[in-house]
């Protein structure tokens, strides 16, 4: 079994909801349930990868403060190595979500914290010298190093001695400029892990067949498409694969989701190299279920 290293966001969610429409300014409303847990995509990740009794290392930084503390002591406690999660001068970085009773979606408001001194020459240090591993960029659209635009350097140097993943996430500064960063760096990866809204916004196209057909054009990676309770869908060798899931009748949120399944995709490439949807689905569906609350919940 070849390594696994997370590079991305760790951070505290603080998750409420569900509500059925946006309150005006200035007024207040009752939600039925919060919720304050260990987040972050790389944190999600790592800890879905821990339930599958497979070791992860994270690369990332988090405050001086009594929740990066916290955090990393539990990280440890599960088997997660914690070597190069860096502990700095500052606040942790934290997410509230909102979850939306109608259709599960939710909204975030992040603040990065100490994640905003994540820059290229902190990656470099330690990943340059990485071989023989599984690697998953996840927090691309926070994460200040990853949008550095020398990072598709970084990118090349690791690309011929180790398995690449990207999950840009959802860009806080808007797609015109994340767009470019993205098409600039895609060529050096090995899977591309977009859900489906990202995918359309990064083609700027509405349609989802023309969008893939102009990714086969320009791009000769594979990429795998989360499409929420619909499955996923794999491109490969300008061939679609679509990957059915089962969906679930007891959806607590979705928070995480795209994350764990991430997880499983990473636990079956590491495993045998060939990518397993069964698992990566199933460990979804008990994410979204609430299964992981026990873990996660502070």
């Amino acid at each position: 079994m070849e390594n696994i290293i997370i590079v991305g966001n760790v951070n505290l969610d603080i998750v409420a909801g569900p509500i059925h429409n946006w309150p005006e300014w200035g007024t207040e409303i009752n939600v039925n349930n919060g919720e304050i847990r260990i987040g972050g995509s790389a944190g999600n990740t790592a800890i879905a990868l821990s339930e599958l009794n497979l070791s992860s290392s994270i690369i990332s930084i988090v405050g001086n403060d009594l929740l990066g503390t916290a955090f990393k002591n539990k990280f440890s406690e599960m088997g997660i190595d914690t070597g190069n999660l860096e502990i700095r001068n500052g606040k942790t970085a934290f997410s509230i979500g909102i979850t939306h009773k109608e259709d599960g979606e939710r909204v975030f408001f992040t603040n990065e914290g100490v994640m905003n001194t994540i820059d290229l020459d902190f990656l470099t240090e330690k990943l340059e010298k990485i071989g023989n591993s599984h690697i998953l960029f996840s927090g691309v659209n926070l994460l200040p190093g990853l949008k550095d635009p020398k990072f598709k350097n970084l990118l090349k140097k690791l690309n011929s001695k180790n398995t690449i993943y990207l999950d840009p996430g959802w860009p806080v500064e808007g797609w015109e400029h994340f767009r470019t960063h993205l098409l600039d760096i895609l060529e050096n990866v090995h899977y591309f892990l977009p859900n489906e809204a990202e995918f359309l916004s990064l083609m700027k196209n509405s349609k989802l067949e023309r969008a893939i057909d102009e990714y086969n054009d320009r791009f000769n990676n594979k990429a795998i498409i989360k499409m929420g309770s619909r499955g996923s869908l794999l491109l490969e060798d300008g061939i679609k694969t679509f990957n059915k899931t089962t969906s679930s009748d007891y959806v607590v949120d979705t928070i995480g989701a795209g994350d764990s399944f991430n997880a499983g995709i990473l636990y079956s490439s590491a495993r045998s190299k060939n990518i397993d949807f069964k698992i990566a689905n199933e460990i979804s569906r008990k994410w979204i279920e609430g299964k992981f609350r026990d873990i996660i919940l502070l």
